[in-house]
C-alpha cells in the first residue's frame, strides 16, 4: 500500500508540473494533450480523495474496535486536520476576495472614465503631431521636387555610393533610382 502510494504521489506530482509548465507555455503541449493531461490531474485528484476517505473509514473501523492506539492517532488526525483546513480557508477566502475586488475594480466607472481620458488625449495628440509633421514637411517636399525637376543634368564622377555621403541630395539621379547617376553643376 505505501509504494502504491508513493508512486501515485510521484506520478502525481510530476503531471502537475507538466501541467503548471503547460500553462505558463502555450507552445509546451498542444490543446488536446492539455485536456487529456488534466483529466489524469482531475483523476489523480479523485484517486487521492478516496485513499483519504479509506484511511479515515479505516481508522474510525480501529477506534470502533478498540485498537491500542487507534484514540491518539484519531486525535493526532484531527488536530492535524484543523491545523492544514483553518490556514487554507482563510488563505482561500482573503485570495477569492482580493482578485473580485481587483477585477471589479477594472470595471469601476472612475476607472473606465480615466482610461476614455487617456484615450482621448492620446488621439489628440497624434493629430497634432500629424498636422505638424504634415506642415513641415509640405515646404520641404516641395522644395526637393523643385530642385529634382529644374536641375540640368550631366555626367557624375561620384561613386556609387554618393547616396551614402554628404553629396546625396546633390545627386537627383540616386533620389530618382536611376541607374547612372548625374550631378547638378558645380
Amino acid at each position: 500500500m505505501r509504494y502504491l502510494l508513493t508512486s501515485a504521489l510521484v506520478i502525481s506530482l510530476s503531471l502537475l508540473v507538466i501541467l503548471i509548465r503547460s500553462l505558463s507555455n502555450s507552445d509546451f503541449i498542444s490543446s488536446d494533450t492539455f485536456q487529456l493531461l488534466l483529466k489524469i490531474n482531475l483523476a489523480f485528484v479523485v484517486l487521492l480523495f478516496i485513499f483519504i476517505a479509506l484511511q479515515v473509514y479505516r481508522l474510525f473501523k480501529e477506534v470502533k474496535k478498540e485498537v491500542t492506539g487507534s484514540r491518539l492517532t484519531l486525535r493526532l488526525v484531527i488536530s492535524y486536520s484543523i491545523m492544514i483546513i483553518v490556514p487554507l480557508m482563510v488563505l482561500y477566502f482573503v485570495s477569492v476576495n482580493f482578485l473580485t475586488k481587483s477585477i471589479e475594480s477594472w470595471f469601476n466607472v472612475r476607472v473606465e472614465s480615466a482610461l476614455e481620458s487617456g484615450l482621448n488625449i492620446g488621439q489628440k495628440t497624434l493629430d497634432i503631431l500629424r498636422k505638424d509633421v504634415a506642415q513641415n514637411l509640405l515646404p520641404s517636399s516641395m522644395a526637393v521636387h523643385r530642385l529634382l525637376t529644374h536641375l540640368p543634368l550631366q555626367p557624375c564622377s561620384a561613386p556609387a555610393n554618393v547616396a551614402l555621403h554628404s553629396s546625396l541630395f546633390s545627386c537627383s539621379a540616386a533620389v530618382r533610382g536611376r541607374s547612372s547617376f548625374r550631378c547638378k553643376p558645380e
